[in-house]
């Protein structure tokens, strides 16, 4: 995908939340997301959601879309794949 393709997306993405994080490793956007959802309240958890391979495409956007979350942490190839 070009960089300025993938940019475009990003910025669009970003309208729409406050925070999106892009994470090398699967393992990592995992730790980043537990860490960022201890610090909302237990009923605020939902304010950040996890885009990572592996996962089902689906539900992840889904969720995404029914949670409207404030952050969203994610690996590359998924954030991708959810915007394009």
């Amino acid at each position: 995908m070009d960089f300025a393709l993938l940019l475009l997306l990003l910025l669009l993405l970003l309208l729409l939340l406050q925070v999106v994080v892009i994470a090398p490793s699967q393992e990592l956007a995992m730790q980043i997301s537990r860490v960022a959802q201890s610090l909302f309240p237990q009923d605020s958890r939902t304010a950040v959601q996890q885009a990572i391979g592996g996962a089902n495409l689906r539900r992840q956007a889904e969720s995404i879309a029914e949670h409207q979350p404030i952050m969203v942490v994610g690996t590359p190839g998924r954030v991708v794949d959810l915007v394009g």
